[in-house]
């Protein structure tokens, strides 16, 4: 019979060892010489290279007790610092409420003013009745501006062309006719008398004739007549940007932390921390909105704290709700802490838990290699 090259008598073609086939016959060979080497010398199962085996496997809980120690460090501080800036955030709460109720307080005043109830219903055929009333009303509401720095103007803005500004500000006859249908005064009709906060009144603001207007909030509330109970238009106190930011800016939550008040239309006064130096930061940085933040939508409690993502990095968010004497002002102060900050505090704790591991790991070794080689 005969053989077929590289068949078998049966037909097969035979398989080669495939991983033995790829290696040339030296190699092969010096290899499994090498191989053969460290077995006949007992490498594998000689007592030295068991000693530096235990000595480098007691590395591994020292590098895990490392990491643990200062995970639970990072932990702990992450956890006061929350704390504290929460509780640092409720006072400073309580410190705009204290300020923005001392307002409602002094509309509250003005609106049960006698000269004023007696202006509203000042008839204006008597000329000369009609302008002392008008001087009484104006000095009324004038002395407030005077001796409260941080109201910025005190508008009665009423109908028949009556409106009493205590600043340079020129309104038209029919200026309170142009904003009935406004949401403002909707809402100041809804409350019936009561006060209400507001970030602008642009409705009221387009129908000036001065353009430079500087104010941080407003309150508005709807003025009747205590007679007849007939309403005559609107009160509107406005108050000063700098009341809020100086507040804002006595609070330190840490290096780039930030502190922003937000009024129920969204308006933004803001602070942040940079370089041991609290700054303003502007209106008109459009970048910084964070009610355009997808986060701002968690913000729905009276108060609370949470974690997010705030311009690219982790960030602890603290809010809570303005209140004052008339309840929800509809404001919500916020502030955003850099989570980067509490590792920066954990730092120390770091360098001493990384020097102790690496010493001790080299302890483990020298010891290992001693007593491996004796």
């Amino acid at each position: 019979m005969r053989i077929l090259k590289g068949k078998t008598s049966s037909g097969k073609r035979r398989t080669p060892n495939s991983s033995a086939s790829r290696l040339p016959d030296s190699n092969k060979k010096n290899l499994r010489h090498k191989v053969q080497d460290l077995v006949r010398l007992g490498f594998f199962n000689s007592i030295r290279t068991k000693l530096i085996a235990g000595f480098l496997i007691t590395i591994i809980p020292i590098v895990l007790l490392g990491v643990i120690s200062y995970n639970n460090a990072f932990n702990s501080i992450k956890d006061t610092a929350a704390k504290a800036s929460y509780e640092t955030l409720k006072q400073l709460g309580k410190n705009i409420e204290t300020k923005l109720s001392s307002y409602e307080d002094i509309s509250a005043q003005i609106l049960i003013n006698d000269g004023i109830q007696e202006y509203l219903i000042a008839d204006s055929a008597d000329a000369a009745e009609y302008l002392q009333n008008y001087q009484e009303a104006w000095s009324f509401i004038r002395n407030y501006t005077y001796t409260n720095p941080q109201i910025y103007n005190i508008t009665v803005f009423l109908n028949n062309g009556k409106t009493i500004d205590t600043s340079i500000n020129y309104y038209p006859d029919d200026a309170f006719d142009r904003i009935s249908g406004s949401d403002l005064v909707a809402k100041a009709r809804e409350l019936s008398g009561r006060a209400f906060w507001v970030g602008r009144h642009e409705e009221i603001d387009q129908q000036l004739s001065n353009k430079n207007i500087n104010y941080g909030l407003s309150l508005v509330r709807q003025i009747n007549d205590t007679y007849v109970a007939e309403e005559k238009g609107l009160l509107i106190v406005d108050i000063k940007a700098e009341l809020i930011e100086s507040i804002l800016q006595e609070i330190d939550l840490g290096n780039n932390s930030e502190l922003h008040l937000i009024s129920p239309d969204k308006r933004d006064i803001a602070v942040e921390m940079a370089d041991g130096e609290s700054k303003i930061i502007e209106a008109d940085d459009t970048s910084n909105l964070i009610t355009d933040m997808s986060f701002y939508s968690n913000i729905s409690d009276e108060e609370g704290t949470f974690i997010d993502k705030y311009k690219g990095q982790e960030h602890m968010i603290i809010y809570t709700k303005i209140n004052t004497s008339i309840g929800d002002t509809g404001y919500t102060l916020v502030g955003l802490v850099p989570t980067s900050n509490f590792r920066e505090a954990a730092g120390s704790i770091r360098t001493v838990t990384v020097i102790f591991t690496l010493v001790a790991i080299a302890i483990a070794l020298v010891i290992g290699f001693y007593l491996a080689i004796g």
